[in-house]
């Protein structure tokens, strides 16, 4: 997408440029070179703060999935402690022929 509209700035730009006089063409670098450094540093921060929100988000997910495991596991621990006997876990979990090591 950047490519492509970089090439139809360049373009259009080539264009401009071909029917003015030198003296014209220096006024519009002058112009148009702020205009065009703008957009690519806005672009580049942008990408960089949706890069970032990623990353957190990613962080905030795995840290969410970290806590679920941490509390099922805790939870599990603490319907199974003081049973000793695989009838106890099997009864504990619902689930039949299952034997915690």
């Amino acid at each position: 997408f950047v490519k492509a509209l970089y090439q139809r700035v360049e373009v259009q730009s080539t264009a401009d440029l071909s029917d003015m006089s030198e003296r014209d063409r220096v006024a519009y670098h002058e112009y148009i070179q702020p205009l065009v450094q703008k957009l690519v540093t806005t672009f580049n921060t942008r990408r960089f703060q949706a890069e970032q929100f990623r990353e957190q988000r990613l962080r905030a997910l795995q840290q969410h999935h970290e806590d679920l495991l941490r509390r099922h596991m805790s939870s599990a621990m603490s319907v199974h402690k003081g049973s000793d006997t695989a009838e106890g876990l099997e009864t504990a979990s619902g689930l039949p022929g299952l034997t915690w090591t």
